[in-house]
């Protein structure tokens, strides 16, 4: 196709439809009311006349220079008449659009042909933002990415700055677009397409090219409950909150953060700062202030040296025996798990697949007793696959988030890890709580 005949011929074909089809004006006229008649008489006399300019601006290859106007006549023809047999406004504002930019960066029209043909495919992402068109210096390699029948993607499209050709290609695709559909479609090398490069590579590669360039190419997993602390009336000026300032920083950090898995992690990073804590505070208050010896440090060292889980499983099963709501917090921590159940019980297959996922099957026999070592590894795991991403072990990302994942986050896990840190530092106790007002390393006078 001729560079003119992809700004000009289908843009007229358009128009012609309109006011040219005469059986087909005809029918339509016959059945409007007399002012709508008149409406309509008149639209088709103006886009007559702007054909006509068309005409003769793709003979002479001279740039025309009235598409706002006729886009206003398109735009009136809309409102007045969009179910007129044929016409499509999305389709001639997807053209004019198109036109306009290269109009705006070109003062001529080269008599050759259009350098590039796209093949374009049917997408659905859910990305932030609404086009996307690669910064490649290689027309061939060039992917472009947008919504032709929306005009806010129209929008953003035009905005980026793109090799002229690239116009030129994407406005030759509107005699093979469906503008019936507001679809996202995403266009790249027919010649890549020939040769056998699926859809699914190209958006591959789309997002990364979107990544590189700082846009955001997964959906936001947002999270906005209130933190759950039922031990609020446990706090107290006089005891020593002063040792929690680096937990508090994290709360707050959690507290910042929107989306789900983000302030899981942040959470987690409480739970791990507690758990490697608990064998430092059982040292500290077993020498009762006193200095530390080396025997001491080489003891300390083999208590904090241990495995993640074992360390984890150790601070639940420690903290379910704390008093808690005139009861433990084991009892508590069961019947919240209970009523997550209960709510959920339409939905156990998903919790149980999503469980099994994280190699953990034994949901069915979990019982007050065992709680807490069920639910430490529920915890740790869920922490794993949200930092790992190895080839070996299931990955939680906004872009893998099965439901059974998002009922254990949201309407349970959450809720649980608050109310045991709110626990642990709301009155002292003998898991993370120092007894001194310092570690004592080293005396002067000894």
């Amino acid at each position: 196709m001729k560079k003119a005949d992809a700004l000009y011929s289908i843009l007229m074909d358009e128009i012609s439809n309109l006011c040219d089809n005469v059986n087909r004006m005809e029918d339509y006229w016959n059945n409007l009311t007399e002012e709508k008649r008149q409406v309509f008489d008149d639209l088709s006399e103006r886009l007559s006349e702007e054909k006509r300019k068309l005409v003769k601006c793709k003979r002479d290859r001279e740039i025309y220079e009235d598409y706002e106007k006729l886009n206003q006549y398109l735009v009136d023809f809309d409102e007045n008449f969009s179910d007129y047999p044929g016409f499509n406004f999305h389709k001639t504002n997807y053209i004019i659009t198109l036109s306009e930019v290269i109009f705006q960066n070109s003062s001529v029209i080269p008599d050759e042909d259009v350098n590039l043909e796209f093949f374009h495919a049917e997408v659905n992402h859910t990305f932030g933002a609404k086009a996307y068109i690669s910064n490649t210096s290689d027309l061939k390699k060039t992917i472009a990415w947008f919504s032709p029948s929306q005009s806010d993607s129209l929008t953003k499209l035009v905005q980026y700055n793109s090799n002229i050709e690239c116009w030129y290609s994407l406005l030759q695709s509107a005699s093979s677009i469906n503008f019936s559909e507001c679809n996202q479609l995403i266009f790249y090398s027919k010649n890549h397409h020939d040769a056998g490069v699926s859809k699914d590579n190209i958006s591959a590669l789309l997002k990364l090219h979107m990544a590189s360039s700082g846009l955001t190419i997964t959906p936001s997993l947002n999270y906005s409950k209130k933190p759950s602390n039922s031990s609020l009336n446990s706090y107290c000026p006089s005891q020593s909150y002063v040792q929690f300032l680096d937990v508090i920083g994290i709360l707050g950090e959690y507290n910042n953060r929107d989306d789900v898995l983000l302030k899981y992690l942040s959470i987690f990073h409480v739970i791990e700062n507690f758990m490697f804590k608990e064998p430092i505070v059982r040292l500290e208050r077993a020498s009762s202030g006193s200095m530390f010896s080396i025997r001491d440090f080489k003891r300390l060292y083999k208590s904090v040296d241990v495995d993640e889980p074992k360390a984890l499983k150790g601070l639940f099963k420690s903290t379910f025996e704390l008093y808690f709501n005139n009861s433990d917090f084991k009892m508590f921590s069961f019947q919240l798990w209970t009523a997550f159940l209960n709510r959920n019980s339409g939905n156990m297959s998903q919790i149980e697949s999503f469980l099994r996922y994280l190699s953990i099957n034994d949901i069915g026999s979990t019982n007050n007793g065992n709680f807490y070592d069920f639910i430490s590894r529920v915890v740790y795991q869920i922490r794993c696959s949200i930092v790992h991403n190895k080839e070996t072990e299931f990955h939680i990302s906004s872009e893998s988030y099965p439901l059974g994942c998002k009922l254990l986050l949201e309407d349970f896990l959450l809720e649980f890890l608050e109310e045991l840190i709110f626990l642990l530092i709301s009155k002292d106790n003998d898991l993370v709580w120092y007894s001194s007002d310092s570690i004592k390393l080293w005396d002067k006078s000894a």
